[in-house]
């Protein structure tokens, strides 16, 4: 999905764009204890900061790393920022609210399991194995081929119907889960076991950091004022996102709660016919707004 990004991205920087376990060809055992912590965030974030440091080229002690991630890869992009204050400069989080506030919202709230029913995904991959990875590979081009297009956007699904073909940002994401192999299935299971972790220990370890729902409500309902007290970001934070996930949340209060207030940049990509993918669906626009963010750490 990055390529039409990076191609664009200014000169002066190390770029390392590595697949994550689940989502490309990568993978990763499962942790045989079955506390899925070998997918954590904590434990990505180790396997890519050890990753940078066997670059021939960044193995300088003052190498330092913007952090930028799009969905899970955001996830993993924010838990870096907190493992690593020392390497980690800044940081990128493309259509999220960190994964604690996720989990608060499939409720009841206004008597509508709304929230839930569109996360549907996150509580069917966190299920437990082998159920989930067994049944997605029983149908893996239907299904994947079936989540991306209910997450892209109006406007690239009527480009996309009217070429009557998918484009290759899509072909290429898809593709690694296509195989019927056991690497497929692998690929799979990685992807299940990262919601596992999202639903297990990754709440743990954002809470401990003190990314909590409960104190956003409970400031917002005492004072109205959910501005970080104590800031859990310290570094530069840029924040993008679609109009759909700004309607479902308010996307720059819940970061604004956790992150220093002139370190906070916050803009929506794209309109109502854009959607998840708007690195792809929105490119140029994605681009002007990270390459003047990125500006600050030439």
């Amino acid at each position: 999905m990055w390529k039409d990004f990076v191609k664009d991205l200014p000169d002066g920087f190390h770029l390392v764009a590595p697949d994550l376990p689940g989502y490309g060809r990568s993978v990763k055992k499962p942790s045989p204890d079955g506390s899925h912590r070998s997918h954590s965030k904590k434990a990505w974030s180790q396997d890519i900061i050890e990753t940078v440091q066997h670059i021939p080229a960044l193995r300088d002690s003052s190498t330092k790393i913007v952090a930028f991630g799009h969905d899970r890869g955001a996830r993993l992009a924010y838990r870096m920022a907190l493992e690593a204050p020392d390497v980690v400069v800044g940081l990128a989080v493309l259509d999220i609210v960190p994964t604690p506030f996720m989990w608060s919202r499939m409720s009841l709230s206004e008597s509508r399991p709304d929230e839930t029913k569109k996360s549907h995904h996150w509580v069917f991959l966190a299920s437990p194995s082998p159920l989930p990875e067994t049944l997605i590979s029983a149908q893996a081009e239907f299904y994947y081929t079936y989540t991306m297009k209910s997450w892209t956007g109006s406007s690239a699904l009527a480009i996309i119907d009217k070429a009557n073909t998918i484009p290759e940002w899509q072909k290429d994401s898809i593709a690694p889960f296509l195989t019927n192999d056991q690497l497929a299935y692998e690929r799979i299971a990685a992807a299940c076991e990262d919601y596992r972790a999202g639903s297990t220990v990754d709440i743990e370890d954002d809470l401990s950091a003190g990314i909590d729902p409960a104190t956003f409500e409970r400031n917002k309902q005492d004072s109205g004022i959910t501005e970080a007290r104590l800031p859990v970001f310290s570094v530069p934070v840029l924040v993008l996102s679609s109009m759909h996930l700004r309607r479902r949340f308010p996307v720059d209060e819940i970061w604004g709660s956790l992150c220093v207030r002139d370190g906070l940049t916050c803009a929506q990509i794209g309109d109502e016919g854009t959607g998840h993918f708007f690195v792809n669906e929105a490119t140029e626009q994605t681009l002007n707004v990270s390459v003047s963010w990125l500006a600050q750490f030439k």
